[in-house]
């Protein structure tokens, strides 16, 4: 029996590249060939750009503005704060500022005499005075007129009114659910913050609504101005009927803002599929070992425990750990291994037992142990580093550069293949493919011959 070895290293780079080496070592004879090639689905070349700044036209002024937005945050009505914005002359010329518009009637322009000239690399800066007159947020924004050459984006302000007095909102003032597994439970996160200007005392949080509880909010509680406490409403339904609720606090604040609360409940689905259905495994010589991949995926609403993989024949099931735990949605894969002890066709089934209720997920699997001829052909090579590559693809073609025939019906999972059907005297070039958890697969990789001798 004469053996070929090839060896390969393949590199996946996103579907778009991917690059193989081969090394041809037969009866001390080292032949080194490399090749580069493409992935199906990608696009040659690339995109050649210039940043996103703007370049000034020569002999004018151009205008930057920092910051893009004003946050004055809580400010207690009829008090003022003010904040700072710059004005950059970044061109080559002056830069006569004409105009600056403030909208917004919390909102003035302090400190600042119109017009305003800038010369070029030099800044100046202007104050915005925020004075709410109302309680609540209180949007704004600001304009500048110019002789620059680019134009700039008003800057955004935004501040809230409120009462020297303690105050109480919530954030988000409304929580959905959406739909959630009977007998489990969904939190999500609720922020009570004062908004007052005075200290916020809460005395009890208040929830409403079958199926709905609070955690993370220990009372009483005292916030200062601007302070908040953010803790977790519980949703655990008893049933399907969609159920509304509210959350409220108990507190000194001059408001009564709430919560609403939106959820429903849905009955428990555990179902278990596996891909393929079907492994055919072929020829394989007794004493030998191939292996192919199967992915178990839970399309239920509720976690699924696999508890056995149980093979007939003479196929074993490898790399998943039992019990396993797949996630609602999600999959996990197995190995099924044929090792033939006899010859002649060995037909069996992997039966994945689990807590669906389409329990258990069935393979059925053929092979047929077959004794080695005169001759055969090893291949090896390198495993991808690619982590979506779930395995390999392996053509053999009677001439140089095809056409190639596939000779693993499944993607072999390892890194080694053997031909058993090669006839004395004859010449087959083989090259391999790496595919994907999508099934999409590489191009080829480049040839690697094996002549077999005449008896």
């Amino acid at each position: 029996m004469s053996n070929f070895s090839a060896t390969c290293v393949t590199r996946h780079l996103d579907r778009a590249k991917r690059y193989l080496t081969t090394r041809v070592l037969q009866s001390g004879c080292v032949v080194a060939l490399a090749l580069s090639f493409t992935a199906c689905g990608s696009a040659g070349g690339g995109v050649r750009g210039t940043t996103g700044g703007f370049q000034s036209a020569p002999n004018s002024a151009t205008i930057t503005i920092a910051p893009s937005s004003l946050s004055f945050g809580s400010q207690i009505v009829g008090s003022s704060t003010s904040k700072d914005l710059t004005f950059k002359n970044t061109g080559s010329a002056d830069l006569n500022i004409s105009d600056v518009s403030v909208t917004g009637a919390a909102y003035t322009l302090a400190n600042t005499t119109l017009p305003i000239t800038v010369s070029p690399n030099q800044s100046v800066v202007a104050q915005v005075q925020f004075v709410p007159l109302s309680t609540g947020p209180l949007p704004g924004s600001v304009t500048v007129t110019s002789n620059a050459s680019n134009t700039v984006q008003p800057v955004t302000l935004s501040g809230v009114g409120v009462t020297n007095q303690p105050d109480v909102s919530f954030n988000p003032t409304a929580l959905n659910f959406n739909s959630v597994v009977i007998g489990t439970s969904k939190s999500l996160n609720l922020t009570i913050n004062s908004i007052g200007g005075a200290a916020l005392t809460v005395n009890q949080v208040n929830v409403s609504g079958t199926g709905y509880t609070l955690a993370g909010f220990s009372t009483p509680l005292t916030l200062n101005p601007n302070q908040s406490v953010t803790g977790q409403v519980i949703f655990s339904p008893v049933s399907t009927t969609p159920s509304g609720g509210s959350v409220t606090v108990t507190s000194n604040a001059i408001s009564s803002p709430s919560v609403t609360l939106n959820g429903s409940g849905a009955t428990a689905t555990r179902l278990l599929s596996v891909s393929p259905t079907t492994l055919p495994f072929g020829n394989v010589m007794v004493g030998s070992t191939t292996g192919s991949l199967v992915t178990l995926h839970n399309g239920g609403n509720s976690s699924v425990t696999v508890s056995a993989a149980n093979p007939t024949g003479d196929y074993t099931v490898t790399q998943i750990v039992l019990p396993s735990t797949i996630a609602a949605g999600g999959s996990q894969t197995a190995n099924i291994n044929f090792a033939p002890q006899v010859t002649g066709p060995d037909n069996g089934t992997v039966s994945f037992v689990s807590t669906a209720t389409n329990s258990p997920a069935v393979v059925t699997t053929t092979g047929t142990g077959i004794t080695g001829g005169a001759h055969s052909v090893d291949l090896t090579w390198d495993a991808s580093t690619t982590s979506t590559v779930v395995g390999y693809f392996v053509y053999r073609g009677s001439s140089s550069g095809g056409p190639y025939t596939k000779s693993n019906a499944n993607a072999q999972v390892g890194t080694a293949f053997t031909d058993l059907t090669v006839n004395p005297g004859d010449t087959y070039f083989y090259v391999v493919t790496a595919v994907d958890s999508d099934g999409i697969e590489s191009f080829v990789s480049n040839e690697a011959p094996a002549p077999i001798p005449t008896p």
